[in-house]
């Protein structure tokens, strides 16, 4: 994997602060508002955390609301569309698929072969590529507090992460 530090600089990303991301190219299907929603519980327990969008998303009225009420603005950063992921992967601390179908998700295989861990909800065929425990966690489609206690319980314990990377 390409070290983290000099891309989280050239990303905007403050490098002593977790980064969390998710490529998506849609805002409803990908979850994004679930993804946000869970950022934000999230950073209850780690009030630095960073939260990425990669894809063409933009806000609507509803996320900019919910952004701006989670207290999120300045910490959400929209990267949209990336020709360089190997890099932009390898600032993300932790990969996020929180979509709600899929088929084999090319972003997942892609932050695994970064050596990212990796919570994506159990869709698809995710639990095919994700070994839930072991190189990643699954949780349900559509609900938010699952996906963001994943998020807590392995942002909680870098050793796990970083084993579930290299198993990934």
């Amino acid at each position: 994997p390409l070290p983290p530090s000099d891309f989280k600089a050239r990303l905007g990303l403050r490098s002593d602060s977790p980064v969390v991301g998710i490529v998506t190219r849609m805002r409803v299907r990908k979850g994004v508002e679930e993804f946000l929603a869970a950022m934000i519980r999230v950073r209850r327990e780690f009030p630095g955390a960073q939260a990425v969008i990669v894809g063409e998303v933009e806000l609507d009225d509803e996320l900019d609301r919910l952004v701006v009420e989670g207290g999120l603005v300045g910490d959400l950063h929209l990267l949209g569309r990336r020709s360089d992921m190997p890099e932009v992967l390898s600032a993300f601390d932790l990969f996020v698929l929180c979509s709600h179908d899929e088929g084999m998700s090319n972003a997942i295989l892609e932050a695994m072969a970064m050596e990212k861990p990796v919570v994506a909800t159990d869709v698809g065929g995710t639990g095919e590529v994700v070994d839930d425990g072991r190189s990643g966690l699954l949780v349900p489609p559509k609900v938010v507090e699952p996906l963001a206690a994943a998020i807590v319980e392995l942002m909680s314990d870098a050793d796990r992460m970083g084993e579930m990377g290299r198993l990934g």
